[in-house]
């Protein structure tokens, strides 16, 4: 099962790095329905929020996006981790076997990233935020499990990145 959460880990850093958007082709999305315009006539919008959630034995994930103008400004993903299903039986093992997974990178330490790893009695619970105002795309990814297509200094596409969301078998839930 800790393949499992590497996946999971992976498609959080990959729905972010993958969806890198290019302005020319990137429809734009005003999050109440799916009209496009083209990037040559920029339109200003208000703020969108969806949230996409994939469940499998012992793994919950929740990333909630936050975007303007087809752009994600914020991505927030919570996981819920049993311990049996990544062979824990204990918080001390499952913050092992979690670090071994995540390379013991310091998450908290990369700027415009906020990480919260919490370990209950019987499954670990993790929240990372991302502020795509203030990290650094090209450090992100760099990461272990982050890919990106495209220049990630053309932003993270909030249509491009819920698409593959829900290929990768995350259900859209608001």
């Amino acid at each position: 099962m800790k393949k499992l959460y590497k996946l999971g880990l992976g498609v959080i850093f990959a729905s972010l790095l993958v969806a890198c958007s290019d302005d020319a082709k990137a429809p734009a999305q005003n999050g109440t329905n799916n009209t496009t315009t083209e990037a040559t006539t920029p339109v200003a919008q208000d703020e969108v929020t969806s949230t996409y959630e994939l469940e499998q034995p012992g793994v919950t994930i929740r990333i909630t996006l936050v975007g303007k103008d087809d752009k994600i400004t914020r991505q927030e993903t919570d996981s819920i981790i049993a311990y049996d299903a990544i062979g824990a039986t204990n918080a001390e093992e499952a913050e092992q076997i979690l670090s071994a997974v995540t390379n013991n990178i310091d998450y908290a330490a990369i700027k415009g990233i906020t990480y919260d790893m919490t370990y209950g009695d019987k499954e670990a619970h993790e929240t990372i935020i991302i502020d795509l105002t203030k990290a650094d795309l090209a450090e992100l990814a760099e990461l272990p499990g982050s890919a990106f297509n495209g220049d990630p200094n053309e932003g993270v596409s909030y249509s491009a990145t819920g698409q593959l969301l829900e290929t990768a078998g995350f259900k859209k839930v608001k």
